[in-house]
């Protein structure tokens, strides 16, 4: 919801969301009655979220995602989390699951949770049943770990999914819940200042991507985020950033299914006031939005880095969005052009790689070389009307570097609206 909102149901305050891009979860459970039911937003246009917002866009207003309502058992899987790892050369892989049980209603007693790992062909390959011993409190924490041999390994080039199935049971064995998760196999790593996909180099040539259709503004279609995930597939891109806060949610299983990698960045831009970033009162709000980009986001294999925000300003209260990335998923490394280290090098303090937007060729030549981190060009190529000149040039000093691992292009599509019309 652009960009806050009150909600009501029967006329009962529900509670408030800002964080425009991100998901917001309202528990409506007591307010609920038989038959119809009256729910209620009162949308603003604007809130000191938005002093966060200031992207360069067009500036539409209302909900533009889906509302969706949705029934869980009391006591049920509020959140799990999936991280893999590749052993032994690829010879061997592990899909390691934690979950958080949810038991507002304060029940004591045993859950029991079976995980299956299923391939392609629906086969079994790994299962492993978690027993939970419930003590009345709000928050249970269950971690299990399924072993796989021989496992086919996602990249972006060989996108293979497992099915990993989870089924919560009563103590006697009867089924009260049941979900399912997609899942790559696959391991992200930094190695002498380069990036890895299960052991191989990656070079990243990628596009910078607003939400925009030219019909619907920011409300885009399955339609139309399919059709941009295959004009890149059908053009060697294989890397995206979402500029600059989180996509729809299902074109992350676009990414995950048919191969791209994501530079998945965070809500967050105080491009009017970058003071802001320097602002410990601030730090909350930062701090926020990275969580939620994080809890939304990390069992998607696509995602291999975590982008605090863009052109924020170089400001301390980074550092804290730093480590809160790095504590809610130890797999993927962080990445934030904005705190420079030297103007003219490129430098960024509270991430794992340099950055930098729009080097001219001599830069280039210069600084993308003997690091001690890797470059990321997490903008460069302007082709907003121009003819993306110096590309074969850029992609040379790319592939012959011994620390840049690539670039995203800006941008991937004009954001333009059709112009209104007077129907006759």
């Amino acid at each position: 919801i652009y960009s806050a909102a009150f909600v009501w149901l029967n006329g009962e305050y529900i509670g408030y969301t800002q964080g425009s891009n991100n998901v917001a979860e309202f528990d409506i459970t007591k307010y609920l009655k038989k038959g119809e039911n009256k729910l209620a937003v009162q949308v603003f246009r604007w809130c000191d979220g938005s002093y966060l917002e200031c992207q360069d866009m067009f500036r539409m207003s209302g909900i533009f995602r889906s509302v969706y309502l949705y029934r869980v058992p009391k006591v049920s899987v509020r959140h799990h989390q999936i991280n893999t790892l590749v052993h032994d050369n690829g010879s061997k892989g592990s899909v390691n699951v934690r979950m958080e049980i949810d038991n507002q209603s304060g029940f004591s007693g045993q859950k029991q949770i079976m995980l299956t790992l299923r391939d392609q062909k629906d086969k079994i390959v790994a299962q492993e049943q978690c027993n939970v011993a419930l003590n009345g409190d709000s928050t249970t924490v269950c971690n299990a770990s399924l072993h796989v041999e021989q496992p086919q390994l996602w990249t972006a080039e060989t996108p293979y999914l497992y099915t990993l199935s989870v089924v919560q049971r009563q103590d006697n064995g009867q089924d009260e819940m049941a979900f399912s998760t997609k899942v790559g196999i696959r391991e992200v790593a930094i190695r002498n200042s380069l990036l890895y996909v299960n052991g191989e180099r990656v070079i990243l040539k990628g596009v910078n991507r607003h939400d925009t259709d030219p019909e619907n503004g920011r409300t885009v279609s399955v339609e139309s985020m399919l059709r941009d995930v295959m004009l890149m597939k059908q053009n060697n891109i294989n890397t995206i950033r979402t500029s600059h806060y989180p996509n729809d949610a299902r074109m992350y299983a676009m990414f995950d299914y048919y191969g791209l990698y994501v530079c998945d960045e965070a809500d967050l831009e105080d491009h009017a006031n970058q003071s802001i970033s320097y602002m410990k009162s601030w730090i909350p709000s930062f701090c926020d939005r990275i969580e939620r980009l994080v809890r939304r986001d990390v069992n998607h294999s696509s995602v291999i880095m975590w982008s605090l925000g863009n052109e924020c300003g170089a400001g301390s209260n980074f550092k804290d969005c730093y480590e809160v990335a790095h504590k809610l998923d130890g797999t993927r490394p962080v990445h934030y052009e904005g705190t420079r280290v030297d103007k003219d090098y490129g430098g960024s303090l509270y991430s794992d790689f340099y950055s930098k937007m729009y080097p001219g060729m001599d830069w280039m030549a210069k600084n993308t070389s003997n690091l001690d981190k890797p470059m990321f060009l997490c903008e460069y190529a302007h082709s907003m009307g121009n003819a993306i000149g110096n590309l074969p040039e850029y992609m040379q000093a790319m592939e012959e570097s011994n620390a840049t691992i690539g670039g995203c292009i800006w941008d991937w599509v004009d954001q333009a609206v059709y112009e209104p019309k007077e129907l006759k």
